[in-house]
């Protein structure tokens, strides 16, 4: 039977750990392999996927190696809490502004989200009642949220977000389901019991992350499985990476601590409890998760939870923690002086060995039996990286109580142990609170992870909580043995932890006889202890202090020097690089180029985040890239020395001893090739500097910009300091006069009681015999009878006070009488009433006038905030709308810009394919020109021959006549036979055929002929025979005419197969045209599109003219209101700023110039695509028509030739004929019918006519060759100067694309600018409204103030002339002092609510009677009020 295996994956905080598993659980195989971590903050802690599936592989083909990939089964992965964000195509995407996509993830230690955090819990929404009454920092919906706050630009390239588990699952099966760990554990997943599951779109709306909620929930998955359900297979890919078989089972991941929990609590053997909710899973490493679970829904304020099948199925789980404790157990050690020394030579778990070990010694040395007594001068707060549970705090801080001046090993060692118990108490606590919540008393504590592997750390855990500890086997889970003070705690039952002894050293003080003699030595000792300890923390201090000093100042002057040696290094890189480009660009690498500017940048910002060997191999990079650039410059000017010393040879003249002397001409033309290459060079050089330069100009105009607005805002935050020193200065003032007062009051107060009680003793006591007692009596005495005079003066002035009271009762009573005895009439009569009565009238008129006025102003001020209310709206739709537009044309512009650089990618490949064309055909026409040549010296050397035939023939037609001449001499002299008929027959005597039949015929005639007759025959035989063989010469010089005729035309057939080529040019040159008329077009369009601009510019300047002018009317209105409006109206008295300022129109018309700016651009880049559209449509169709032309062309021509051949194979037929037809003279007298010397005669007329024929259509074809041959020149000349033109052009266009690029940069940022300003001057507005409402309320409040200091001016005034004395002041000042602590409304209770809207005083039953019966109105300002607008006061006297 074949095995079976399963691969387990573990990706912690700092490695990824792989496990080969059989079905029993026995381990096979492990591997691990570190992290990289970035920290590019303060509590920033990013990592990357593509790092961590790597690791992931390394790990999965390490535990698989040697085992046959049939035998695994599935693959199972488990991972930190950790944000993985990744793009639309699913690469990985930067989570901070440091640039780098592969740091895509945001560990779950990262704690930047804090203010999102306190966000979404200010929502109070119910789902918080799941993680503990508040989200943590430490879950996904924070951290979401601070990217869509902070990283705005990347935030919609962002297409999906995973937690690490499922991001592993995803990478293995490229399924996009989700873990349901992971969603409802950290990720405000809903699943419960009530039918509630998915994702609740009212939350995310609320917290502001309702984009989320777009294509079903494409970026943060729908789908979601329980942990261990089968997600899907392996894919092919991933699987032939990994060595396995594609299609492997892959398991739903979950979460590293949930997997430990989940053995922990699932866990079984003997003497443990059955029921689950009875232990507390621990599963420690970088930080410590306690993970509780029940049957029931247990709500722990501060702790996660509860959590439905998270972790076990149909089970609640709760989950506490500690955000640090393997991480706070390696920096307590680390950040100690002797942790440094000894994790140089030993490693993490050494040295907890060793401390372990150094304890136990420790302890023995001084007799204790415990180690935890050692630590009872130490006290740590354990909250290093912020309170998870039960405090649920982030922003904690730890404390460390008992730090002495040692920083030795034994110290070392103190401050572990105490870690160790800090980690305790803080499990201890969540237990504490998990029970008091609800939960049933905890009866064992299953732990694991890597902090366990210390057996103290375990120890002291049991001995915190005082409960059974249960560790795994390595092998296999059992309960492993506890030691014998957890097993008697036990077996007591008892579940408190140890006390703690406390010993203290016992100290000699000498003999001592009281209590209080002890206690003065005890105290004597202490405090001479305390001047040892303060004098030795003061000479250490100021030896820290001399030492820090000495070291700044070393490190000031160190800095300096190291600023001033990278500046001079970074001009030296920098001038390298410039001479390297300016010189020879080949050499300089853009990588080196880069990785030096990386070097030289970063320099000083890592050099305090480097260790000693990290600085040295950073130098020693550093040091080598500048070796090599300095190299790379020697090389170049090496080169160039060769060059100027090769160019100096050629002109003197000289050579190397072994090669020949140079030509000049080809020394100059290489130099100038090389030289016209290194200007193109510097001319792509100095366009990046011009880039740059506008790039830097840019940003500097944008910083000074930004620091303008800074001074303003300095300015005004100076203006307000101001204010507010002067507010505090008057309320300083205020308070020292209230003070002043008070303190009078209370000494003459005091004075009263005193001399109260001084009087009623000297009463009561019997007169002392003392005469110090007795002189004391008598001042008492003396002063009593004055106060009893004092006292009677004062009884008699009330009783004379009194009587005038009575009198003026008297007078007023009989006034009243006279008054209502006196008849209407005569009061009506009188003056006063009438003087009275007029002015009533008079005050009447101007009241209703007033009020007419005042219902007018009002009505006016209210539809002047309705216009205004309305043309704010209106600005804003238009301004919404110009943004929608702006971004709807940037976007567009975008596109265009996008398919012109396509577009000029096409253009210039199809350049380059015509380039490489041309250079193709070069070679062709060479060969062309080299043919059409011989063809014309052949020609030539044809003419010569031919004109050579013609004199032989003429010379042979002459000779035929001489000949002729003598036969007829000759048959003249022999003319003296009988037979005539010869004569006739005279001349075929001349054929060479006839030699026999003459003999024949001059045997017939006798034998009695001349000599001088048969000498001629013989002459005349001879040259017949020289004929016959010039006659063969002819013939083989006919043969090879027509050969070389044939070899003519196979060097046409090869001419004609150049016809691509040629074509090819043709269209090149038909396209030029094209574009030719097609720019001239678009100048005209352009012209157009200048007038269709200026009409729109007319057009705009008459809406902003309409605009000033509503702007002047508004103004105008403004002011008749203020006119109309009361002068004491503080509100009033400002103006409302940017109306219709100069300001506004700067505003109106850059928005305007802007506007214009982007419709041209978008004007031109559509044109500029009409043109490209047009231009291809007309290349094509003068492709395809000269095709077909050229087809047709060639179908002609073909037609041509065989006709000529047809005809002249005819015309040779016939003539033929006509020269074997017989005479019919000869045919009449029966004699033969063909003559031979009039055959060979017409052969070889024949012959010559064919012969001439044939040099006629050879001449011919030279002519048309070399017609061509100046077609082909001309063209060749043409296409070269189009190609110039066509290279400027795209120059041109290429240097309008650029132009292009940095309009659009300029014109965006012009945009950013605008938007920045406009919503400053919102901000200013804003703050300059705030602060007018501010001065008014506050000069409301000075006209108060100032009426209340006239009142008690005028009271004072009032006392001063009425005369009274100091007492009656006083009462007068208390009597005001009540009268202002009494409620002004019912003017009988004390004042205990205050109004928040006018913040005047009242009774609190005064105002709830006005709440209840509806008169909701301050009664001193009629400030209308609701419920929440008043609230209780509580005076203390």
């Amino acid at each position: 039977m074949n095995p079976v295996y399963f691969i387990g994956v573990d990706v912690g905080s700092g490695s990824v750990r792989g496990a080969l598993v059989d079905p029993t659980g026995r381990v096979i195989k492990l591997a691990a392999k570190n992290l990289k971590t970035w920290k590019p903050k303060v509590d920033y802690y990013e990592q990357s996927s593509t790092d961590v599936w790597e690791c992931c592989e390394h790990v999965i083909k390490t535990v698989t190696k040697d085992i046959n990939k049939e035998y695994i089964k599935g693959i199972g992965f488990d991972a930190t809490c950790s944000l993985v964000v990744l793009d639309n195509n699913g690469n990985p995407k930067a989570v901070s502004n440091s640039n780098n996509d592969d740091q895509n993830i945001i560990m779950w230690m990262d704690h930047r989200a804090q203010d999102e955090a306190d966000i979404i819990n200010k929502t109070g929404h119910s789902i918080l009642n799941y993680v503990g009454g508040k989200v943590s920092l430490e879950m996904e919906m924070p951290k979401l949220l601070w990217l869509k706050r902070h990283m705005s630009k990347s935030w919609p390239e962002y297409g999906h977000f995973f937690d690490l588990p499922d991001f592993l699952t995803w990478k293995a099966t490229g399924a996009t389901t989700r873990s349901l760990c992971s969603l409802v554990c950290k990720w405000n997943y809903e699943y419960s019991t009530e039918s509630k599951q998915g994702w609740n779109v009212v939350f995310l709306k609320s917290i502001g992350l309702d984009d989320l909620v777009e294509d079903n929930f494409k970026k943060i998955g729908s789908k979601v499985l329980m942990p261990g359900d089968y997600c899907g297979g392996l894919r092919e890919e991933v699987a032939e990476k990994l060595g396995l078989l594609a299609g492997t089972p892959v398991a739903t991941s979950i979460i590293d601590a949930h997997a430990g929990g989940l053995g922990m609590i699932g866990t079984k053997g003997e003497n443990i409890d059955q029921q689950m909710s009875t232990r507390l899973g621990l599963i420690c490493g970088t930080s410590t998760c306690h993970m509780a679970v029940n049957m029931d829904p247990i709500s722990v304020q501060g702790i996660w939870g509860p959590y439905f099948s998270a972790m076990v199925p149909d089970m609640w789980l709760n989950e506490a923690g500690q955000s640090a404790s393997g991480m706070l157990l390696d920096h307590v050690i680390s950040s100690h002086p002797m942790g440094g020394i000894l994790l140089k030579d030993l490693n993490t778990g050494e040295v907890r060995n060793y401390l372990r070990e150094l304890l136990t010694k420790m302890a023995e040395s001084k007799g204790l039996t415990d180690l935890s007594l050692l630590t009872k001068d130490f006290h740590i707060w354990p909250d290093f990286h912020g309170n998870r549970s039960p405090l649920a705090d982030p922003t904690m801080k730890g404390i460390i109580v008992g730090l002495t001046i040692d920083n030795s090993e034994e110290n070392l060692a103190l401050l572990y142990l105490a870690t160790l118990q800090a980690l305790s108490y803080g499990t201890r606590h969540i237990i504490d609170v998990l029970v008091h919540s609800g939960y049933s008393q905890f009866k064992s504590l299953p732990i694991c992870g890597g902090i366990t592997k210390d057996p103290l750390f375990v120890q002291i855990q049991a001995d915190s909580v005082g409960l059974p500890v249960l560790l795994p086997h390595e092998k296999e889970s059992v309960l492993i043995k506890m030691s014998k003070r957890i097993a008697e705690e036990s077996g007591n039952g008892s579940s408190q932890p140890p006390i703690k002894k406390v010993h203290f050293e016992p100290h000699l003080i000498g003999p001592v006889s009281t209590l209080e003699e002890m206690d003065i030595k005890v105290l004597q000792f202490q405090n001479k202890k305390l001047a040892q300890r303060i004098e030795q923390r003061h000479r250490c201090e100021a030896e820290l202090r001399a030492r820090i000093e000495q070291l700044e100042k070393r490190q000031t002057q160190d800095d300096a020097v190291l600023c001033v040696v990278n500046r001079y290094w970074n001009l030296l890189n920098e001038d390298i690089r410039v001479l390297l480009q300016r010189f020879d660009a080949e050499t300089a690498d853009e990588s080196e180029n880069k990785n030096e500017n990386e070097a030289t940048t970063s320099f000083l910002m890592q050099l305090s985040t480097w260790d000693k060997e990290e600085l040295d191999a950073q130098l020693a990079n550093r040091v080598q890239v500048s070796k090599r650039a300095v190299a790379k410059v020697l090389q170049a000017f090496d080169r160039l020395q060769q060059r100027n010393d090769k160019i100096w040879r050629a002109i003197k003249g000289e050579s190397e001893e072994s090669a020949p002397a140079p030509s000049l001409d080809e020394v100059i033309r290489a130099t100038n090739e090389e030289v016209t290459v290194e200007n193109r060079r510097l001319q792509a050089l100095c366009t990046t500097l011009h880039e740059s330069h506008h790039a830097m100009t840019l940003r500097v105009a944008q910083l000074q910009d930004a620091v303008n607005s800074r001074d303003t805002e300095n300015a005004e935050l100076k203006n307000q300091i101001d204010d507010l020193q002067y507010e505090l200065m008057k309320v300083r003032s205020r308070n020292d006069k209230l003070e002043n007062h008070l303190a009078e009051a209370i000494e003459k107060l005091k004075s009263y009681h005193q001399s109260g009680t001084t009087v009623s003793a000297s009463v009561a006591a019997p007169c002392p015999p003392h005469s110090a007692a007795s002189a004391k009596l008598e001042d008492v005495a003396a002063e009593l009878e004055e106060q009893r005079e004092l006292a009677n003066n004062r009884l008699a002035e009330l009783d004379r006070l009194h009587r005038q009271h009575r009198d003026t009762l008297k007078e007023l009573e009989k006034l009243k009488m006279d008054i209502r005895q006196l008849p209407e009439s005569v009061i009506v009569e009188t003056t006063e009433y009438k003087c009275l009565q007029s002015q009533f009238s008079v005050l009447y008129n101007e009241s209703m006038q007033m009020k007419t006025a005042l219902d007018e102003t009002r009505l006016q001020l209210q539809n002047a905030k309705n216009l205004h209310m309305r043309q704010i709206e209106m600005m804003e739709s238009e301004e919404l709308a110009r943004q929608k537009a702006l971004r709807a044309e940037m976007i567009q512009l975008e596109d265009v810009l996008g398919q012109l650089r396509k577009e000029y990618e096409m253009l210039r490949i199809e350049f380059e394919q015509n380039l490489a064309a041309n250079e193709q055909t070069g070679p062709i026409n060479r060969e062309m020109r080299h043919l059409i040549t011989s063809l014309q010296n052949h020609n030539q050397q044809l003419k010569g021959e031919v004109h050579r035939y013609k004199r032989k023939y003429k010379d042979t037609s002459q000779e035929l006549n001489k000949i002729r001449k003598e036969l007829e001499d000759a048959t003249s002299r022999v003319g003296s036979g009988p037979h005539p008929p010869p004569e006739t027959d005279e001349k075929p005597v001349v054929k060479k055929e006839e030699p026999e039949p003459e003999g024949d015929e001059g045997g017939s005639g006798g034998e009695n002929k001349m000599v001088a007759a048969t000498a001629n025959k013989e002459h005349g035989r001879a040259k017949l025979h020289e004929q016959d063989l010039l006659i063969k010469d002819l013939k083989q010089q006919l043969k090879k005419a027509v050969n070389e005729q044939k070899e003519l035309k196979l060097l046409l057939d090869m001419y004609k197969g150049v016809s691509k080529e040629q074509r090819d040019k043709v269209q090149l040159m038909a396209a030029e045209r094209k574009a030719r008329m097609e720019l001239e077009d678009h100048r005209q369009k352009a012209k157009m599109a200048q007038e269709s601009k200026r009409e729109r510019r007319v057009a705009d300047e008459d809406a902003l003219r309409k605009i000033k002018q509503l702007e002047e009317q508004k103004y105008e209105l403004q002011k008749q209101l203020s006119c109309a409006r009361p002068n004491n109206d503080p509100l009033m008295a400002f103006p409302r700023p940017f109306a219709g300022s100069q300001e506004e129109e700067a505003l109106l018309n850059e928005m305007e110039v802007t506007g214009q700016a982007f419709e041209d651009m978008q004007e031109q880049n559509s044109r500029l695509i009409q043109q490209l559209r047009e231009k291809d449509d007309a290349n094509f169709k003068l492709m395809s028509e000269r095709i077909k032309a050229n087809s047709l062309h060639k179908l002609l021509r073909e037609e041509k030739q065989l006709l000529q051949e047809q005809k002249h194979y005819d015309w040779v037929v016939k003539g033929e004929k006509e020269m074997v037809k017989p005479s019919p003279s000869r045919q009449t007298n029966g004699e033969p019918s063909w003559d031979p010397i009039k055959i060979c005669q017409r052969l070889v007329l024949k012959q010559v006519v064919t012969r001439d024929q044939q040099i006629e259509s050879m001449g011919l074809v030279a002519r048309r060759l070399e017609e061509k041959e100046r077609l082909l020149q001309n063209t060749l000349s043409a296409v070269e100067k189009e190609l110039l033109l066509r290279q400027q052009a795209m120059e041109m266009h290429k240097r309008k694309a650029i132009e292009s690029a940095q309009s659009a940069a300029d014109l965006k940022l012009h945009l950013e600018k605008y938007h920045a300003q406009m919503k400053e001057a919102q901000q200013v507005v804003a703050e300059k409204t705030s602060a007018l409402e501010a001065e008014a309320y506050k000069t409301k409040r000075l006209h108060e103030e100032l009426a209340v200091l006239r009142r008690k001016a005028e009271r004072m005034k009032k006392m001063e002339q009425a005369g009274s004395s100091m007492d009656e002041v006083l009462l007068e000042e208390i009597r005001e002092y009540k009268e202002t602590l009494t409620c002004p409304s019912c003017k009988v209770k004390r004042k205990d609510a205050v109004l928040s809207k006018c913040f005047h005083v009242f009774c609190w039953d005064c105002l709830r009677t006005r709440y209840e019966t509806r008169q909701r109105k301050c009664p001193k300002c009629n400030a209308a009020f609701g419920a929440n607008d008043y609230h209780r006061l509580y005076l203390s006297t």
